[in-house]
C-alpha cells in the first residue's frame, strides 16, 4: 500500500511519460499556491497549509512514497518553527494512533493461526448456493472479522481475497468478469462499510474519534448507540448494491460449491495462512487453491489448534475490555488494555508471533499515518480550520436545520473526496474545521461528525480508497475499474440520499 494513487488515466494516449510527470509536479506546486491564495491566509498559515496540500496532491498522483509524505507533514513545520513538536507529535500520546500497529499485530495472529481461514471456509462451504448467497457469506465473514479483529482491516481483506476469489472461480465466475469483480469488491466494501459497526472495526474510526475528541468524546459504548444502527443500514444497502450491480451476465455459475478444500490444511495454517494464488493476468486461467490435493479432499472438520483458541480468546478479552470499561472503572482507556493484551501474542507458549512478524508490519503506512493524524492539530493550532470552515460553509447554515445542513455537508465531502484521494487526508482536514465551525455556531455536533465519518464509504474511482488499491495490487489488477465506478456511483447516491437523511434525523433525535 505504498502508492495510494491510481491516476493512470492521465497517462493515456501517446503522451510522453516525462510530460505527464511534469504536469503532475506542476499541479502539485500550483494547486496549493492557488488554494492558500484564495483562502487569504497569513504567510505562516499559508506555508503550513501549503505543505499539507502539497503532500495530499503528491499522494493523489503517487509522486512521493507515502511515508515521505507523512514524515514531511510532521517534521517540516516543526523544523521551520511553524508548529511546536508537542502539537505535531501529539497523536503518539493517544491509543487511537497506536491502534494501527495493534491492528497489524492482531491481523497477523488471525492469519498465522488459521482462524480467519477456518471461519471463512466453514461458513462458505455450508451456506453458498449461488450468487446472492455467495455475496451474503462474504459480507457475513468480513463483518465477523470486524468484530473479532480490531483495526486489522488490511489482514482481514487479504484473508478474504485469498479464500473467496478461488471460490468465485469454482462457481464459474471467470477472471475479470463482472461477477468476479463483484466478489472482490464485496470483500473490500463489506470490510469498509461494516467497519463502521464498531469503533474498533476500522482504522479510520480511530483517526476520526481522535480528531473529534476536542469537541466531543466518543466511547466504544456511545458508538454502539449512535453509529452502529446506521452502519447496519449502510451495510445492507452495500450488499444489495453489489448483488444487483455485479450480478453474473449468465446463469452458468454452479449452484453449490464442491466439497473439496472444505477446510484449511495444517500446512496452510502454520505458514502464515498465505493467500491462495490469484489470477496472474486476465488472459491466464485462475489458479487452483493452494492446499495439497490429498488434504483438500478431506471433508472432516479439523480440531481447533491451540493457536486458534488462544487468538480467539484474546480477541474476546479485547472486545470485553472495550464493552466493560465503564463498569470496571478502569483507570486507563480500554485501548491501552488492548495494546497490552496484544503483547501476549509474542510470549512463547502463549502466542505464536515472532520478531519476523514485527518486521512484516507495513511500517511505511504507519509512518504515513503519523502525518495524517497530525494534520488536525496543526490546522487547529494555527486557526486554519476556522478559515476553511468559513469558506466552505454558507452564511446562515446553522439556521437550515439538521437535515438540509447535513445533506449540504455530505455533498461537499463527496466533491472534496475527488481532490483528496484516499479518505484519511479528508477526515484530517474536515473534522477539525467543521467541528470548530459547528461548535462556534451552535450546530449539533453528533450529526456533523457522523455525516463526515460515513464519507469514507463513498468513492467512485480506485484512487479514492486505499483498500481498493490494496486489492488491485494483490490480484494484479484483476478487478475492473468500470465495475468499481458503477458500484461506487450507485452506493454513493444511496449513502447521500438514504443513509444521510435517516442518519441525520436519528442522530439529531438522540442528541436532543
Amino acid at each position: 500500500m505504498n502508492n495510494f494513487s491510481s491516476a493512470s488515466a492521465l497517462s493515456g494516449g501517446k503522451t510522453s511519460p516525462s510530460v505527464i510527470l511534469a504536469v503532475k509536479w506542476a499541479i502539485a506546486v500550483i494547486a496549493p499556491l492557488s488554494i492558500v491564495t484564495v483562502l487569504g491566509l497569513s504567510p505562516v498559515q499559508a506555508l503550513c497549509f501549503g505543505i499539507i496540500l502539497f503532500g495530499i496532491v503528491c499522494l493523489v498522483f503517487g509522486l512521493l512514497p507515502d511515508f515521505v509524505i507523512g514524515l514531511g507533514i510532521v517534521f517540516i513545520p516543526t523544523v521551520l518553527g511553524i508548529v511546536p513538536a508537542e502539537v505535531t507529535l501529539a497523536p503518539l500520546s493517544t491509543w487511537t494512533w497506536w491502534a494501527i500497529i495493534f491492528g497489524f499485530i492482531v491481523g497477523a495472529a488471525i492469519s498465522k493461526s488459521g482462524l480467519g481461514l477456518r471461519i471463512s471456509h466453514a461458513l462458505a462451504r455450508r451456506f453458498v448456493r449461488g450468487w446472492t448467497s455467495f455475496i451474503a457469506v462474504i459480507f457475513l465473514v468480513e463483518t465477523i472479522f470486524v468484530i473479532i479483529a480490531p483495526f486489522a482491516n488490511v489482514a482481514t481483506i487479504v484473508i478474504g481475497l485469498s479464500v473467496f476469489l478461488p471460490m468465485a472461480n469454482e462457481l464459474g465466475y471467470a477472471s475479470r468478469s463482472r461477477a468476479y469483480t463483484g466478489a472482490e469488491l464485496a470483500v473490500v466494501i463489506s470490510n469498509t462499510v461494516s467497519g463502521a459497526l464498531l469503533l474498533t472495526g476500522h482504522v479510520m474510526n480511530a483517526l476520526a474519534v481522535n480528531l473529534f475528541a476536542s469537541f466531543m468524546v466518543i466511547t466504544f459504548q456511545s458508538w454502539l448507540v449512535t453509529i452502529t444502527p446506521i452502519a447496519a443500514l449502510a451495510t445492507v444497502l452495500a450488499f444489495f448494491t453489489i448483488v444487483f450491480a455485479c450480478r453474473p451476465t449468465s446463469a452458468g455459475a454452479a449452484g453449490k460449491l464442491p466439497d473439496s478444500a472444505a477446510h484449511p490444511s495444517d500446512a496452510t495454517r502454520q505458514s502464515d495462512a498465505a493467500p491462495m494464488a490469484a489470477p496472474a493476468a486476465p488472459a491466464v486461467a485462475p489458479a487452483a487453491p493452494a492446499a495439497p490435493a490429498k488434504e483438500a479432499a478431506s471433508q472432516t472438520p479439523r480440531p481447533w489448534s491451540a493457536n486458534e483458541t488462544r487468538v480467539l480468546a484474546l480477541t474476546i478479552l479485547i472486545i470485553a475490555g472495550f464493552l466493560l470499561q465503564p463498569a470496571l472503572k478502569l483507570p486507563f482507556d480500554a485501548g491501552w488494555l488492548a495494546m497490552a493484551l496484544s503483547i501476549l501474542l509474542f510470549i512463547p507458549k502463549i502466542g505464536m508471533l515472532t520478531g519476523e512478524d514485527i518486521k512484516g508490519i507495513n511500517w511505511t503506512f504507519v509512518l504515513f499515518m503519523i502525518g495524517i493524524f497530525s494534520i488536525g492539530g496543526q490546522l487547529s493550532f494555527l486557526g486554519i480550520n476556522t478559515i476553511i470552515a468559513t469558506f466552505a460553509m454558507p452564511a446562515g447554515i446553522e439556521t437550515w436545520g439538521v437535515l438540509p445542513s447535513d445533506l449540504y455537508i455530505s455533498s461537499i465531502v463527496v466533491l472534496l473526496h475527488f481532490l483528496c484521494g484516499t479518505i484519511a487526508p479528508l477526515l484530517s482536514t474536515l473534522i477539525p474545521a467543521l467541528g470548530a465551525f459547528a461548535q462556534a455556531h451552535g450546530m449539533l455536533l453528533l450529526p456533523l461528525f457522523c455525516t463526515i465519518l460515513f464519507c469514507r464509504t463513498r468513492y467512485v474511482f480506485p484512487y479514492q480508497d486505499a483498500m481498493v488499491l490494496l486489492s488491485k495490487g494483490i490480484t494484479r489488477n484483476g478487478i475492473l475499474d468500470s465495475q468499481i465506478t458503477k458500484v461506487g456511483v450507485i452506493f454513493t447516491l444511496l449513502v447521500l440520499f438514504v443513509v444521510t437523511p435517516i442518519g441525520s434525523l436519528y442522530w439529531a433525535g438522540i442528541t436532543l
